[in-house]
C-alpha cells in the first residue's frame, strides 16, 4: 500500500519541543513567545496522527549538540561548539542525512564508499528485494549526489529495516511514495538538502517541500544542493519574511527545472510583464521578521516574551493555514483548519498592521543593520556580490520603506511571480484534493 512520509525541520536553535517546552534554563525560548500557530514545524509534528510515517529533526547550534548522538547519522564534525554551529550552521548536512535515514527507517553506516558490495550474493540479493518492495528505496551501491558521498546502508541494516519500527508499530506500511518536508529557517534548507538524499534513495517517489523562511546563514560557502531542487521535487512553497533586514539572513530561492532547464528564479527581466508562473512553484512573501513567519509573536521576533503580540500573530497563524493545507494536499494526514471567516480576518489584519510590521525593520538579530534596510534573497551559490539581490527588486515592487545608503540594488524583477501572502486565494487554504496543485493567484470560485 503507498504511503506518504512527513518530515519537519527545526531551525537554529530551536529544540523539538520548541513552542510547548520551557526551554529558557537551557539557552532556549519560552512558549509565551508563540502565537497560537505554536512554532509550525514543531506543532505541525505533534498534530499529524499516530500512525503516521513522519519525523522530527532538530535545529543547527544547541539542539543539534544536544542530540548529535542520537541522530540516525554519524557525527561528522569532531570539535563543533553549540555556538560555532549557531553562527554557521556546519550541522545542516548531518541533520539532512538524519533525515534522510529517518525516512529509509533505518540509521546509515554513513557517507563512504558502498558496502553492498556484494549484492550478487543471492542471499544479500533477496534481502535488497524485500526492502525495495516494502519501503520503494533503492539502496544500490555507488551512487551519490553531485557533492557529497551519500548515504550507505549495508545488508546488516537491511536485516534491520525488515524488522523495523514502519512494519511493526502501526504505522502505514507498502512503498513511499510521497515524501514531504517542511522546515523553517535553516530546517528549510535543510529540507532542500535533504531532497537530494531522498531524490537518490527514492528516486520513484515525489518529494513536496515548505519551506519557511529558509536561511543558509553566514560565514561558509553555499552549496549547489542548498541552491537547486532536484527533478523529483513536485511542489515548492517557499514563504519569506518581507521585514527581516537582520545582516546574514538572506533568504534561498532555490533554482527550479522548468521546460527541461534549470532556471534562476531570481535571474532579472525587463519588467513584470516579462514574469512568469512556474507549475507547482510557488514564491509567497509575508510582513513580519524571520521568526514572525514561523509562529513567533513578539514585535520583533525575539524570545523576549511580550503582552503587544497581535500583529505578529496573524502572521504565524495564516502561514500555519496554509502550511496544513499543502501538506493535507500533498497527501499528509493533518486537518488543515482554515475557514473562510479566519481567512477573510487574518488578511485583513495584514494591512490593519501594516505599520507594525515596517517597524520590524528597526531591530536584528544580529545588533546592527549597517547599510541595509531591505531583505536579501540568493539563488546562487556564488558569493560574487551579483549572487543576491533584494526581495523588493525581485519582486518587482517599489522599496517600501528608504533603503539609507545603497550598496547592490536592481531596478527589474525576477523571472518567477511572487505573491503576497494575503492575496492568495482562499480556496488554496480550503481545498485539499490530493495531488492537486492550486493556482494560488487565482480568484476564488464564483
Amino acid at each position: 500500500m503507498p504511503s506518504t512520509f512527513t518530515v519537519c525541520f527545526c531551525g537554529t536553535d530551536c529544540w523539538p519541543d520548541e513552542s510547548i517546552k520551557d526551554r529558557s534554563a537551557s539557552g532556549g525560548s519560552k512558549p509565551e513567545i508563540y502565537g497560537p500557530a505554536g512554532y509550525i514545524p514543531v506543532k505541525i509534528y505533534n498534530d499529524l496522527i499516530a500512525t503516521s510515517r513522519k519525523a522530527l529533526v532538530p535545529g543547527p547550534g544547541k539542539p543539534y549538540m544536544k542530540f548529535k548522538d542520537r541522530l540516525w547519522a554519524p557525527y561528522t564534525i569532531p570539535g563543533l561548539l553549540d555556538s560555532t554551529d549557531m553562527l554557521l550552521g556546519l550541522s545542516m548536512w548531518d541533520l539532512a542525512a538524519h533525515a534522510a535515514a529517518r525516512v529509509v527507517g533505518v540509521p546509515s553506516l554513513g557517507r563512504k564508499a558502498a558496502d553492498l558490495t556484494d549484492i550478487g550474493d543471492a542471499a544479500v540479493r533477496t534481502l535488497y528485494n524485500a526492502v525495495q518492495t516494502q519501503i520503494g528505496a533503492v539502496l544500490g551501491p555507488n551512487r551519490k549526489p553531485p557533492s557529497h558521498d551519500r548515504l550507505q546502508f549495508g545488508p546488516e541494516l537491511l536485516e534491520l529495516l525488515l524488522g523495523s519500527s514502519h512494519a511493526n508499530q502501526g504505522v502505514t506500511g507498502g512503498p513511499i511514495t510521497t515524501i514531504n518536508l517542511i522546515g523553517h529557517s535553516r530546517g528549510g534548507v535543510a529540507a532542500i538538502m535533504c531532497s537530494h538524499e531522498l531524490a537518490a534513495l527514492f528516486p520513484n517517489a515525489a518529494i513536496n517541500i515548505f519551506a519557511i523562511d529558509p536561511v543558509p546563514g553566514a560565514g561558509w560557502s553555499l552549496s549547489t544542493e542548498m541552491m537547486t531542487l532536484p527533478t523529483q521535487v513536485k511542489n515548492y512553497v517557499g514563504v519569506y519574511a518581507v521585514d527581516e533586514v537582520s545582516n546574514g539572513f538572506n533568504g534561498v530561492v532555490p533554482r527550479v527545472n522548468f521546460r527541461g532547464s534549470l532556471i534562476d528564479p531570481l535571474l532579472p527581466v525587463a519588467d513584470l510583464a516579462h514574469q512568469i508562473n512556474v507549475p507547482n512553484y510557488h514564491l509567497i512573501y509575508a510582513p513580519g521578521r524571520h521568526g514572525t513567519v514561523a509562529g513567533n509573536q513578539t514585535p520583533d521576533g525575539t524570545d523576549v516574551v511580550s503582552t503587544d503580540t497581535q500583529a505578529a500573530s496573524q502572521v504565524g497563524l495564516l502561514v500555519n493555514y496554509l502550511a496544513r493545507a499543502c501538506l493535507k494536499r500533498w497527501g499528509t494526514s493533518i486537518e488543515p483548519l482554515a475557514n473562510q471567516g479566519s481567512l477573510a480576518s487574518l488578511k485583513s489584519s495584514m494591512t490593519s498592521y501594516a505599520s507594525s510590521y515596517r517597524a520590524m525593520r528597526s531591530t536584528t538579530y544580529t545588533g546592527s543593520i549597517g547599510t541595509e534596510r531591505e531583505r536579501g534573497v540568493t539563488s546562487s551559490d556564488s558569493l560574487a556580490p551579483s549572487a543576491w539581490g533584494y526581495l523588493e527588486d525581485a519582486i518587482g515592487s517599489a522599496p517600501l520603506v528608504d533603503r539609507g545608503v545603497t550598496i547592490r540594488t536592481r531596478p527589474t524583477p525576477g523571472q518567477v511571480k511572487w505573491t503576497r501572502i494575503q492575496d492568495i486565494a482562499n480556496l488554496v487554504f480550503t481545498r485539499t484534493d490530493t495531488a492537486v496543485d492550486v493556482d494560488f493567484a487565482a480568484s476564488p470560485p464564483p
